[in-house]
Formats: C-alpha cells, sequence, structure tokens
C-alpha cells in the first residue's frame, strides 16, 4: 500500500482536471459555482484515506479504519450539496451529478485498493 498512497489522489485530480475542461470548454452555461470544491473535497478525502491505510504495526486493523471513513465521505458529501443548494442555486443538478460521478469514482477506487489490501494482508498472515 505504500507505493499505491498517492494514485487515489491522483486520480481524483486527473477527474478534476478533466471536468473543468468538459465543463469549462465543453458545456460553460452548465458550469457549477462551487465546482473547484468537490475535487478539493474529494482529494482531501484520498490524502485522509493513505494516512489512515499506511501500515503503523503489525497486526493494525486497516479494513476497520476504511469503515470510519465512510462516515465523512457520506455526511460531507451531503453537507456540500446542502449548502450549494441553500446558497448558490444556480446550476444545481449539474452540482448533483458532478458530486455523485466523483462519490463513484473515489468509491471504486478506493474499493480496489482495499480489495489490494485485504489481499497482502491476507497472503502475509
Amino acid at each position: 500500500m505504500a507505493k499505491n498512497r498517492g494514485i487515489l489522489g491522483a486520480i481524483i485530480a486527473l477527474a478534476g482536471l478533466i471536468g473543468y475542461i468538459i465543463f469549462h470548454w465543453g458545456c460553460p452555461t452548465y458550469y457549477p459555482a462551487w465546482y473547484w470544491l468537490i475535487p478539493v473535497f474529494w482529494f482531501c478525502n484520498a490524502c485522509l484515506f493513505a494516512w489512515l491505510m499506511s501500515p503503523k504495526k503489525k497486526g493494525d486493523f486497516l479494513m476497520q479504519k476504511s469503515f470510519i471513513l465512510k462516515i465523512p465521505k457520506i455526511l460531507g458529501s451531503l453537507l456540500i450539496l446542502i449548502f450549494y443548494f441553500i446558497f448558490v442555486k444556480e446550476n444545481t443538478l449539474s452540482f448533483l451529478i458532478t458530486m455523485v460521478i466523483f462519490y463513484l469514482i473515489y468509491t471504486v477506487s478506493e474499493t480496489y485498493f482495499l480489495l489490494q489490501l485485504n489481499k497482502k494482508e491476507n497472503t502475509a498472515k
């Protein structure tokens, strides 16, 4: 996992850049005002994931730590959506769809890395 710690963050950064290009040049009328907040939020989640999943000692319960990360991921997403819907109120559908796409990208990548980590832990025992 130590080699792969930054890959999740890189995936989110690349998705953020692709999303910016699509919104900025492809369909600027649907560009959400707080678009920058979505990649920043998911990049912070990726950094927290990398920090918590780094093995600190032998026998560390890494899979249990991953369940702890689900709470800020879901609550943070909902909080950002609620604030956007209350304060900005324009292009809410595109903001919601973008947040869901980033959620799916992050969750699939996180699951892939957790499966790799679990397989590595089971072969080490």
